[in-house]
């Protein structure tokens, strides 16, 4: 392909130094993608920076406009330049040197090392993938070095991969391209082909009602230059194989844990190999820190035995003498200290933290000046198992053989616009040096799990470190979602040089096929991720199964015949077998299911098994009542929109008819319902402030914010979205133990616009919405919901004292949930309030829950018309429920005033077992200075 000039108007390059990421690790300097240099700002009413002016000044004056300028970006070839080494010195100080290429974005690429080309990528072996090269012998060593990347476009490779194939594939979300071209269109079908099922890249880039389309070119992570010396230890694998239960020396019950380390290191055979120590220590007491090393596990049959430590050569020796290998070394742990997800360590061990093992190994060798060299490399490990029972319908995570039930949310990871969020959301859920990440914020709010989303990239690391350090579960979706994937009866790139002009070098591999890409893929993040503790569930998608039983993919795309059955077919091959074969070279004994949800929206029938993705209140506009009748074993997304912090000054600038900037919000919902729905349930569904409250008391302690009433839609939205998300996760968990788990969608925003996220996106970083307060309330350990019942209405004769379905003011029912694996006594205060919020009379009251409640029944039987409980196998379970009837019925004291009441109001206060989970939990009294309250009302008025 050789070096390509980069278009003028690409001109200055910029220099953005990687972050140093330990011993060794040399920053590299290289232009940021070419979509920075267009729209580095997430408002799309700010145009590109080649415009040079902003939205008051633009002459650009439809979003479109600024849009398709940044389209054009994905049709061209980009280059990107930078120098290897700052000085000679820096690259003399080590021997050997490796560059590694994370997260880039484009199709395919080629890279040259001092004007030589050294590798050449397709994009069927993922974007995804970390790119590894041996810089040994390339290099000058005299500092002057230079590294070229050339980015093919991946909207023209999309375009011949899209040929090639001889099929359509389905992706609802793939904007069409007309502005700079169109590709694979069939005039007879009227059908668009489609690029997303061919590139492995984070497929919102293609356009998602979350976001606009913005195929990115260039790089993500970065590129880091790596030198070492005498040995690099590369990575570190922690395993637990098996446990056992046996008598001690004394006689006493004593369990045992059974586990591997794997370590992969780089050596020079010119100095041999090196001696390893290895240390361990934690968060934990002293009798939990007992790992013994060195010994002859007994294995089943368990008069054999394998060796305590044993090494392999995994990558033979090269020119210069590198050497990779492969040492694994054997442990036992003794009555371990077990790795418990949040709400739960805090109770089993009284603890502020999850229980983490530290494991460090540390090699020892002479360097060629006889000096001993130590490298070491660290990593914290928990012990523990996690299940997930799916029998008979149910979807019921369980850690430790306790059933947990899941709160939490979906996270988007994804960059999508601009340099200055280009460490976005990295930056937003880890946190600033020194600063609290969103992370520590759900800690604290109540999160014990989250869903990494299977439509943007795989998080780092770090990421999962600080989960496990946090105890919140993590539901990772692999990158697949929203089309159909090919098969390899069709080979779509033999040579680079037939699908590239110009190109003077093949791709380093023929015949490429896509199951290759995905093997490579799906290896590197299950050896990366098995060992978290974190980890809870592999999902193979993303609402690919769904819509293709139920979405009429099929009768849209025209996919018939032989066409329908392949596709078929190569998807069960894809998430049936590949996946799962190869994620069990890896087991860790982690859960995995294929697709997520099971069942469609819109079939009742279907939301009664599994996992479910209820989407009744937006796309079904069924109305907020439908929260009060839906049952389903576990929703991981719900969800409803509101703008972002932008917004006008008043309310009137949004329901008078609307153009420009006051239709900002409007153009930023690219949810194909509109903004009618949102505004039909910002008027119907906006929370009533009760005469009693005044507005500092309803609003700044339970909302967040300072505005009333209508005169801000995005405050008004973000209150009406909160009150959705806390009444359904309240419906989810009043329904335990038939539903186990509420995720609502979505956490983040990737682009100021109007999504379902509870914060806000503002130049890489977030700004709360109302709604994340009351979306905490929700998760508090113990919850209630009001209502009434058949006994509040009664019929018949007026000798009852009501008359044909008069409302008796006497008596409702409070449901409460608990979250605490033992008893509690929950204290209700009780108050009546006439129409004007004048109080008549209270009372107070407490609820014992739990005793014997730890013990619940979670079988199901699907057979049962009411989803009812059968008697079956009995789980430890860390979530209980119990109605309470309110009756002020018989009492004489309070006879004279009921005719007055208008609603009810029940404070519930936290009962003291939560007070001290709480006490655990940095930050835990989240409102204020003392333990959160929370307060409902009930209406009885005519």
């Amino acid at each position: 392909m050789g070096i390509a000039k980069n278009e003028a108007h690409a001109d200055p390059l910029r220099d953005y130094d990687s972050a140093v990421l330990g011993r060794g690790w040399i920053p590299v300097k290289y232009t940021p993608a070419i979509n920075d240099l267009y729209c580095p700002h997430p408002s799309p009413t700010a145009c590109s920076v080649n415009c040079g002016k902003y939205s008051m000044g633009c002459n650009h004056l439809k979003l479109t406009e600024c849009n398709d300028r940044c389209k054009s970006v994905e049709w061209r070839q980009w280059t990107y330049r930078a120098a290897l080494f700052e000085t000679a010195e820096e690259v003399q100080k080590e021997e050997h040197h490796f560059l590694e290429i994370k997260e880039w974005e484009g199709a395919y690429i080629e890279v040259f090392v001092n004007g030589r080309p050294v590798k050449s990528v397709n994009p069927l072996l993922s974007s995804f993938a970390t790119v590894t090269i041996d810089l040994d012998g390339l290099i000058r060593l005299d500092g002057k070095d230079s590294i070229y990347i050339v980015f093919s476009s991946p909207t023209q490779l999309g375009k011949i991969y899209s040929q090639r194939s001889g099929m359509t594939f389905p992706a609802d979300n793939e904007a069409e391209i007309n502005t700079f071209g169109s590709y694979g269109y069939n005039p007879q079908t009227g059908i668009a082909a489609k690029a997303s099922p061919f590139l492995r890249k984070p497929i919102v880039q293609y356009g998602w009602d979350i976001s606009p389309r913005r195929v990115l070119v260039g790089l993500g992570e970065g590129v880091s230059v790596h030198g070492w010396s005498d040995n690099y230890l590369q990575k570190l694998d922690i395993s637990q194989d098996s446990t056992r239960q046996r008598l001690d020396e004394r006689g006493r019950p004593t369990e045992y844990v059974y586990g591997h380390v794997d370590l992969y290191y780089l050596c020079d055979t010119m100095r041999g190999l090196p001696s390893f120590v290895r240390i361990t220590s934690g968060n934990l007491e002293d009798s939990h820190d007992d790992i013994e090393w060195d010994l002859v596990q007994m294995t089943n049959p368990w008069n054999a035995v394998s060796d305590s430590e044993v090494e392999d050569v995994a990558m033979s020796v090269n020119g210069f003498g590198v050497e990779g290998r492969h040492r694994r070394m054997r442990f036992r742990m003794k009555n371990p200290k077990r790795w418990y997800p949040n709400g739960l360590y805090q109770q089993v061990y009284n603890d502020s933290h999850p229980a983490l093992y530290h494991i460090e190994i540390s090699a020892h060798q002479l360097d060629k000046n006889g000096r001993n060299q130590i490298h070491g490399i660290e990593k914290d490990w928990g012990v523990r198992t996690i299940a997930l029972d799916t029998s008979g319908g149910r979807f019921a995570f369980s850690v430790n053989g306790i059933c947990v039930f899941a709160q939490g949310a979906n996270l988007i990871w994804a960059r999508q616009f601009g340099d200055s969020s280009s460490l976005y959301p990295e930056r937003l859920f880890l946190g600033d040096s020194g600063l609290m990440g969103e992370l520590e914020v759900m800690r604290w709010q109540g999160y014990n799990m989250v869903r990494v989303w299977g439509g943007g990239a795989y998080p780092s690391e770090a990421f999962y470190d600080r989960c496990d350090a946090l105890g919140i579960m993590v539901w990772q979706d692999l990158m697949f979602n929203g089309t159909m994937y090919p098969d390899d009866l069709g080979h779509f790139v033999s040579k680079s040089s037939s699908i590239f002009a110009g190109s003077q070098k093949e791709s380093s591999g023929q015949n490429q096929l896509f199951s290759d890409a995905v093997s490579s893929e799906i290896h590197a993040h299950a050896m990366g991720l098995h060992s978290h503790p974190s980890l809870a569930l592999w999902c193979g998608n993303n609402e690919i199964e769904v819509a293709w039983q139920n979405w009429d993919w099929q009768q849209k795309y025209n996919i018939h015949g032989a066409d329908s059955v392949r596709q078929w077919k190569a998807y069960l091959s894809l998430f049936d077998t590949l996946i799962p074969e190869i994620l069990s070279v890896w087991d860790a004994g982690i859960p995995y299911t294929r697709s997520s949800p099971v069942g469609n929206w819109g079939n009742l029938q279907q939301m009664k098994f599994g996992d479910n993705h209820d989407w009744s209140i937006w796309h079904g506009e069924r109305g907020f009542t439908h929260l009060d009748s839906a049952r389903m074993p576990f929703c991981s997304e719900y969800g409803l929109p509101s703008p972002s912090h932008e917004k006008p000054s008043n309310f009137a600038e949004y329901v008078e008819p609307f153009d420009g900037a006051r239709s900002d919000w409007k153009s930023r919902l690219l949810s194909y319902k509109g903004p009618k729905l949102l505004e039909r349930y910002v008027r119907e569904e906006y929370p009533k402030i009760w005469p009693h409250l005044n507005n500092a008391e309803f609003w700044s302690p339970h909302r967040g914010i300072e505005s009333v009433g209508f005169m801000d839609f995005s405050d008004s939205a973000a209150v009406v979205q909160g009150e959705f998300l806390y009444r359904a996760m309240i419906s989810h968990r009043m329904a335990s133990p038939f539903c186990m788990g509420s995720l609502y969608w979505q956490y983040n925003d990737i682009w100021n616009g109007t999504t379902w996220s509870v914060a806000n996106f503002e130049s890489g970083w977030s700004l709360l919405k109302s709604s994340q307060r009351r979306v905490a309330e929700a998760m508090l350990p113990v919850v209630m919901r009001l209502q009434g019942s058949g006994w509040n209405w009664r019929g018949g004769d007026a000798s009852d004292g009501g008359g044909s379905g008069a409302r008796v003011k006497d008596q409702f029912l409070v449901q409460l949930h608990s979250r605490l694996i033992g008893p509690c006594k929950v204290p209700l205060e009780i108050t009546a309030y006439d129409a004007l919020g004048q109080e008549l009379f209270s009372k107070r009251m407490t609820v014992a829950m739990g005793g014997d409640v730890g013990l619940i029944d979670m079988s199901f039987n699907s057979q049962s018309k009411g989803g009812g409980l059968v008697s079956g196998a009995k789980l430890m379970s860390s979530s209980s429920s119990i109605v309470e009837t309110i009756s002020f019925a018989g009492e004489r004291k309070y006879r004279k005033q009921m005719d007055r009441v208008n609603y009810y109001s029940v404070r519930l206060r936290q009962p003291a077992a939560a007070q001290q989970l709480l006490d655990l939990i940095p930050q835990g009294k989240h409102y204020g200075e003392g333990y959160p309250v929370l307060e409902e009302c009930i209406s009885f008025g005519n």
